[in-house]
C-alpha cells in the first residue's frame, strides 16, 4: 500500500493509506504519454511490495501545498487540496523511491500567508511549493520563493504580473492570465453591444481584472456607461443590481471572485434582471457558481472563460482519469477548474523531480521548463521566458435549460483555433515585461 502523508502546519500529522491507482490509463486502456524530453516516465502504481516496503523506511520528500482555507476563496480550498492529493496518488504516492509528504499551509491574509510560506521553507524544509489561491497572496508567495530560491508553482491566481513584471526564475504559473482570457472573450462581448457596465470587487484580483477588461473594451470600440467596485465581503448586491437596471447596459462585464460571485448571481436572479442584460466574466470558478444554484446561473446568460472544464468535449483521456478519480474522492462532485490547476501544478512538479532525479531546489527549477505533457492536441509546457503554462482558452455560454446538477456551461470555442498560434496569443518574448536570466 502506498502512503500519502498529509502534514498540516500547526496540527498533528495525518497519515492515509491508499492503494495507488494504475497510473495514466484511460478508459480505452491506452497509457498516457508523459513527455519529459527523453526521460523516463513518472513513478507508477502497482510496484512490487519489496520496493514499497523499502521506500516506506526512506525519508519522505516534503512538498508544500498552499491555498486559502476560508474567506472569499475558501469554497475552492477542498478542490485545490483534492486535486493536489490526486496528483500524488496517481503518481504512486512516491517520488524517486521516497514517500511524498504534503505539508498543507493556509493562505489567510497577506502577512499570514508570508509567515506560513516561511514556515514551509525554514521549519518544514519543503523542496518546493504548489500554491497561490488569490492574487495578493500569490504575489507574496512569489517574492518569498525568489528570495529563498525555492521552486513555486502557482495553481490558481491569474494576475498578469505573476508572469509579467513581477516574475522571477523560481516561479511558474498554471492558470491562464486575465489579459489572455479577455483577449479571447472580448469579441463575444462586442456582439452583445457597445455599452458595457463594469463590475468588480476590492482587493488585488478585482482591480486587475477590471483593468484588462477596460483595455478589451477600448480595443472593441465599446464604451463604459456605468461602473461599480464592491467590497470583497459584500453579501447584498441588490443596490448594485438596481443601478445596473437603471443604466441599461448591453452587457455587464464582471470581475468577481469567490463568494462575491455567488452572492451576485443570487441577487441577479432575485432582482429579476433575466437574460435581457447578459453577464460576462473571465476566470470563472465553478464551485462558486455551483453555490449560487442552477436557476441563478441560468438567469444571467452571458459568456465566460476559465482555464479548464471537467465536461469539455473531447476531454483528453488522462483528464478523464482525473475526473473519474475526483468523483470517487469527492462523493460525486466533479472537479472545478482550481482542482485541475492544483493537480497539474503538482503533476508537473513531480514529473520534473523524476526528470532530474534530484530534490535539490535549483535542479528542480531548471527541470520545470523542460516538463512537457500531451493533453489532446496541445502539449502542456511552461514557457522559458516567462514560466507561463500554455493552454487554449475555453469560451463558454450558459446552457439553456440547465438539466445537470453541475454541468451548466457549453463550450463555444477553444482559442486559438490553431495550436501553432498559442505563443502568439500569449504574447511574444520581445513584448513581455518578464525578464528571466537565461
Amino acid at each position: 500500500m502506498a502512503e500519502i502523508v498529509i502534514n498540516r502546519l500547526n496540527s498533528e500529522n495525518v497519515t492515509k493509506s491508499n492503494k495507488a491507482p494504475e497510473y495514466g490509463v484511460a478508459r480505452s486502456g491506452v497509457p498516457r504519454r508523459l513527455f519529459l524530453l527523453g526521460a523516463a516516465g513518472a513513478a507508477t502504481g502497482g510496484l512490487g511490495s519489496p520496493f514499497i516496503q523499502t521506500a516506506k523506511a526512506a525519508e519522505s520528500v516534503k512538498i508544500g501545498l498552499s491555498f486559502a482555507h476560508a474567506g472569499i476563496q475558501g469554497p475552492g480550498g477542498p478542490h485545490v487540496k483534492a486535486g493536489a492529493e490526486l496528483a500524488v496518488s496517481i503518481h504512486g504516492g512516491m517520488v524517486l523511491g521516497r514517500p511524498i509528504e504534503l505539508v498543507v499551509s493556509d493562505e489567510t491574509d497577506v502577512p499570514g500567508t508570508k509567515a506560513n510560506m516561511n514556515k514551509l521553507i525554514t521549519e518544514q524544509k519543503v523542496v518546493a511549493v504548489v500554491g497561490g489561491s488569490e492574487s495578493s497572496r500569490s504575489i507574496a508567495l512569489q517574492a518569498i520563493a525568489g528570495e529563498a530560491k525555492i521552486p513555486l508553482i502557482i495553481h490558481t491566481s491569474s494576475h498578469d504580473d505573476l508572469s509579467g513584471k513581477l516574475c522571477n526564475p523560481w516561479t511558474f504559473r498554471v492558470s491562464i492570465p486575465y489579459g489572455i482570457q479577455y483577449r479571447a472573450i472580448s469579441p463575444y462581448l462586442a456582439d452583445y453591444g457597445k455599452k458595457w457596465f463594469m463590475l468588480g470587487v476590492t482587493g488585488t484580483s478585482g482591480p486587475a481584472m477590471m483593468a484588462v477588461a477596460k483595455l478589451g473594451m477600448t480595443e472593441e470600440g465599446a464604451q463604459e456607461i456605468g461602473s461599480e467596485v464592491a467590497s470583497q465581503e459584500l453579501t447584498d448586491f441588490s443596490a448594485i443590481i438596481d443601478k445596473i437596471k437603471t443604466t441599461k447596459p448591453d452587457v455587464v462585464v464582471g470581475a468577481l471572485q469567490g463568494t462575491a460571485l455567488t452572492y451576485f448571481f443570487k441577487a441577479w436572479q432575485a432582482g429579476g434582471v433575466g437574460t435581457q442584460i447578459p453577464y460576462a466574466q473571465i476566470g470563472l470558478t465553478d464551485a462558486d457558481l455551483w453555490a449560487a444554484g442552477p436557476e441563478a446561473a441560468a438567469a444571467t446568460g452571458g459568456v465566460y472563460s476559465k482555464t479548464w472544464d471537467y465536461a469539455a468535449p473531447n476531454l483528453p483521456a488522462d483528464d478523464k482519469v482525473f475526473v473519474e478519480q475526483f468523483l470517487k474522492k469527492m462523493n460525486g462532485q466533479p472537479p472545478d477548474t482550481r482542482a485541475w490547476q492544483a493537480y497539474m501544478g503538482m503533476r508537473s512538479l513531480l514529473g520534473s523531480i523524476e526528470l532530474v532525479k534530484s530534490t535539490e531546489a535549483d535542479k528542480i527549477r531548471q527541470a520545470i521548463p523542460r516538463f512537457q505533457e500531451a493533453s489532446g492536441a496541445v502539449t502542456l509546457r511552461f514557457r522559458d521566458h516567462d514560466h507561463q503554462m500554455l493552454h487554449r482558452v475555453p469560451v463558454f455560454e450558459t446552457k439553456t435549460p440547465i438539466k445537470d446538477k453541475y454541468h451548466w456551461l457549453d463550450a463555444e470555442k477553444y482559442l486559438p483555433e490553431k495550436v501553432s498560434d498559442l505563443d502568439q496569443l500569449y504574447g511574444p518574448k520581445d513584448k513581455s515585461t518578464c525578464i528571466i536570466p537565461a
